[in-house]
């Protein structure tokens, strides 16, 4: 069962609108699969600290909880967060949900 939390209807430079959720989780079997921004500002570094884990653009898959440094991650979701947010503000009509 995939998991996101978060999120806003954007209008993106292209004109296109839709929605977007800020982190995406999601429990599989052979790794559990988080989804941030590929983009934000530290991320590399951060992920030098996240712990055992394998990385793609924006994806970043590990297999035990136990594997990867708790305090990393949250700062790698509240920096993926921000710059989603600032990348693609919220349209005014649209009703962001909460973080």
């Amino acid at each position: 069962m995939n998991q996101n939390f978060g999120g806003q209807t954007s209008l993106a430079a292209s004109g296109y609108e839709g929605d977007a959720a800020y982190v995406g989780f999601s429990p599989r079997k052979p790794a559990f699969s988080l989804y941030l921004d590929c983009d934000f500002d530290k991320r590399d570094k951060l992920l030098k600290d996240f712990g055992t884990h394998k990385a793609a653009k924006a994806c970043i898959y590990f297999k035990k909880v136990a594997d990867i440094n708790i305090d990393t991650l949250k700062k790698m979701i509240r920096l993926s967060v921000r710059f989603t947010q600032k990348k693609y503000p919220p349209i005014a009509s649209a009703k962001s949900a909460p973080i």
